[in-house]
């Protein structure tokens, strides 16, 4: 009975010094994405995360304005933005008029003291 009271008392102590980290991390999630988005069209990303976190994004498939040289997959960088008072980070971008068809992926990354966390979304282009 005494080793079965021990064996309590610290998982009872691990789960207290645990479990306030959890509350505090760092999280990334999809707001909003066009899609399915037509060649030419302007594209809109938003994420949703806390106030004051940095996150930046690739683009993952063809740049923007054009499509990729000789067929090689290519990357465009969405530059650091800050999260507003919401938690809110949206970029915007126009896609070429030969954007390439088919699925593209951005990686979103963000990133504060508790952290850096990722987050892949994708999107249609017909």
């Amino acid at each position: 009975m005494r080793a079965l009271a021990v064996v309590f008392t610290i998982f009872a102590a691990v789960t207290v010094a645990v479990g306030p980290s959890f509350a505090d991390a760092l999280t990334v999630t999809l707001v909003s994405i066009v899609s399915p988005i037509a060649s030419g069209g302007s594209q809109q990303l938003v994420v949703q995360t806390q106030t004051g976190t940095t996150c930046s994004g690739d683009i993952q498939g063809a740049q923007p304005g054009g499509s990729a040289k000789g067929g090689a997959p290519s990357e465009y960088h969405l530059p650091n933005v800050q999260a507003d008072d919401q938690g809110k980070v949206t970029w915007a971008w126009k896609l070429g008029m030969n954007f390439p068809k088919g699925h593209r992926t951005v990686h979103v990354f963000c990133k504060n003291a508790s952290g850096t966390v990722g987050l892949e979304v994708g999107y249609d282009v017909q």
